[in-house]
């Protein structure tokens, strides 16, 4: 509090909740203090749809929880980001159906490449025109429970030489290399000990895994437990990590190599 910081911010400093924050001001007898006031209709329009800040920094900008902001969104009939209604007050409308369906589906760009092309408009907005032209969702990646550990890189898609839509550039190196010496593969195989998770790649009857998360808890986690799952049910298993690709010598492709191409006698 010497410091002057909000409740809000302390909570975000330290990844807890404004309530554990709170908790812990009662617990040492620190007198929580009274949330900034309310802001005017014209002082909230111009932080969130004119300077198009969202609900969450408005909120640790004023020193509030976010649900408060968003009541007084609501209250000053301020229509929420994302929403159609919002970008026709900016004047952008909608793609067409077509259009979008082949940004999404053809040329499988992101929300954000698409929103980036219609005047910088957020993802959820994206959305938005995709629920409101019922235009569905590609399945590709996103009906995956993958770990939420830099997120949005998840999102990020690229095209291979062969067709294939990966997730990195780890993922493409592979994937080209791949199909550079005549190998079928197989991109993001289902795994036999779950419905939920995949490989990255699967070569004749052995899977290829590239670990290239770092610093993330539940990622690790989840990597121990395929990684005892490959071993119980005895599957061939090709581990490349995020090491393999930063070195100079390329041991990925030597590892590839050694694995999948045929042995010199």
């Amino acid at each position: 509090m010497a410091q002057g910081l909000t409740s809000t911010q302390i909570a975000t400093r330290y990844n807890v909740s404004r309530t554990s924050v709170c908790a812990w001001l009662r617990y040492y007898g620190i007198a929580v203090r009274k949330p900034s006031a309310k802001p005017s209709a014209d002082e909230l329009k111009r932080l969130y749809v004119d300077q198009e800040l969202t609900s969450r920094q408005i909120a640790t900008m004023l020193g509030v929880d976010r649900n408060r902001l968003l009541a007084w969104l609501t209250e000053y009939d301020i229509t929420r980001h994302g929403v159609p209604g919002t970008l026709l007050l900016k004047g952008i409308a909608p793609p067409s159906k077509k259009t979008l369906y082949d940004l999404v589906h053809r040329k499988h760009k992101t929300f954000e490449e698409i929103g980036q092309m219609f005047g910088g408009v957020t993802k959820n907005a994206v959305m938005a025109w995709l629920n409101k032209l019922g235009i569905r969702r590609p399945k590709t990646w996103l009906s995956l429970k993958l770990p939420t550990a830099n997120w949005k890189q998840n999102w990020v898609r690229y095209t291979a030489s062969d067709g294939h839509i990966v997730r990195s550039k780890m993922e493409l190196r592979v994937d080209d290399w791949l199909s550079s010496h005549g190998i079928e593969h197989e991109c993001a195989p289902k795994l036999p000990f779950s419905n939920r998770h995949r490989a990255d790649f699967k070569v004749g009857d052995t899977f290829v895994e590239i670990w290239g998360v770092r610093g993330s808890a539940r990622y690790d986690a989840t990597k121990r437990w395929k990684k005892r799952k490959y071993k119980k049910y005895s599957l061939h298993l090709l581990e490349l990590t995020q090491t393999h690709f930063d070195r100079k010598d390329h041991n990925w492709e030597a590892m590839l190599a050694e694995a999948f191409l045929p042995k010199e006698e």
